[in-house]
C-alpha cells in the first residue's frame, strides 16, 4: 500500500470513529436505569421526589457527625420527599421506615406530619425557599448496613387514612465532608 492510500484509510477510520455518540439515538443519550427519585400516588396523596441522601462518612462503622439541630449524632443519612394532597380531607404521617429497620426522625421537633387538602409538605433540603420556619428535615438512623450511593432502598411511609405506601428509592451521595 502506498503512503497516500494509507493516509486515506487512516482519515476515513478516524472520521468514522469521531462520529460516535452523535444524534438522537446514540448510546450516551439513553436514560439511566436507576431513577434519580421515587414517587407514588395513593388516593388523593401524591408522594414525589423521594430520595435517601447518604451522610458523608457513613461507609464505615462510625456514623457521621450531626448534620442538623435535633440530630442525635447517629445519623446515617436523610430522607427527602414532597407530599401533595389533592384529596378532600387531611391525612397524617404516622411513621416512616427506611430499609428493614432504619428509623426516620424529624430534626425539627415542631415539624408537622399533617398534609391538608390543596397543600403540600416538603421534607429535606433545609428550609424551603421563602420559608421563615425551621428546616423540616428527616434524619435516618438504625440501619444494619451503610447506605451505598448508586443503589436503591425500600422506604415505607405510613399514613393515618391512606395506609402504608412502599417505595423503592435511590440512595444519592451527600455533600463531601
Amino acid at each position: 500500500m502506498g503512503p497516500i492510500r494509507t493516509l486515506v484509510v487512516a482519515a476515513v477510520a478516524a472520521g468514522s470513529l469521531s462520529g460516535c455518540a452523535a444524534g438522537l439515538h446514540d448510546e450516551t443519550s439513553s436514560e439511566r436505569s436507576t431513577p434519580y427519585v421515587g414517587g407514588a400516588v395513593v388516593g388523593g396523596l401524591k408522594i414525589r421526589d423521594v430520595a435517601v441522601i447518604a451522610s458523608a462518612g457513613t461507609s464505615g462503622a462510625t456514623p457521621a457527625s450531626s448534620p442538623s439541630p435535633g440530630d442525635t449524632g447517629t445519623t446515617q443519612g436523610s430522607l427527602t420527599m414532597v407530599i401533595v394532597n389533592d384529596g378532600t380531607s387531611p391525612d397524617n404521617i404516622t411513621g416512616v421506615q427506611v430499609g428493614d429497620g432504619g428509623s426516620v426522625t424529624p430534626t425539627n421537633p415542631d415539624a408537622s406530619g399533617t398534609v391538608n387538602p390543596g397543600q403540600s409538605l416538603i421534607f429535606g433540603g433545609g428550609a424551603a425557599a421563602g420559608s421563615t420556619g425551621p428546616a423540616n428535615d428527616l434524619s435516618i438512623s438504625g440501619l444494619a448496613a451503610p447506605l451505598v450511593p448508586g443503589t436503591t432502598v425500600k422506604v415505607t411511609v405510613a399514613f393515618q387514612n391512606a395506609g402504608d405506601v412502599v417505595l423503592q428509592v435511590p440512595v444519592l451521595s451527600g455533600p463531601a465532608a
